[in-house]
């Protein structure tokens, strides 16, 4: 039988080593590094964040690049459908849902932000898993 916990730990370190990565490349702290996923009218955004600043946006290629995964338009579409997903689920506007990727107390987490109020944590792998789809 699988252990998901097992699976959530190494889902997790992948993702602390993509914002370690990106961390030392904006020259910045990791604990300061947030990743915020939204759905907006112009499309999917992916921001980066010196904890609640923004710093600039970033395409979805360059999380796939650091996965080792060739990006499609499929993966693009995969992690809208998925936050409209948790749109419905937790009963908020598609508009005001943002998923911070971030590290909190020497460990990964993704959150679910209704604009700028926490709402609660989601397991990392599957969002991880939304940027594994295609190929």
């Amino acid at each position: 039988m699988l252990n998901f916990l097992n699976i959530e730990k190494q889902a997790a370190k992948r993702v602390r080593n993509f914002l370690l990565h990106t961390a030392t490349t904006e020259n910045m702290e990791l604990s300061r590094l947030w990743v915020v996923i939204n759905q907006k009218p112009a499309g999917l955004g992916i921001h980066l964040h010196d904890g609640p600043k923004y710093l600039r946006s970033i395409p979805v290629k360059a999380i796939t690049d650091f996965f080792g995964k060739e990006y499609q338009p499929e993966i693009s579409s995969s992690v809208s459908n998925y936050l409209v997903k948790l749109a419905e689920e937790n009963s908020m506007e598609l508009a005001k849902l943002n998923v911070v990727i971030r590290e909190v107390k020497e460990s990964v987490g993704v959150f679910i932000y209704e604009e700028g109020k926490y709402k609660k944590e989601i397991p990392t792998l599957a969002l991880l898993n939304q940027f594994n789809t295609g190929n």
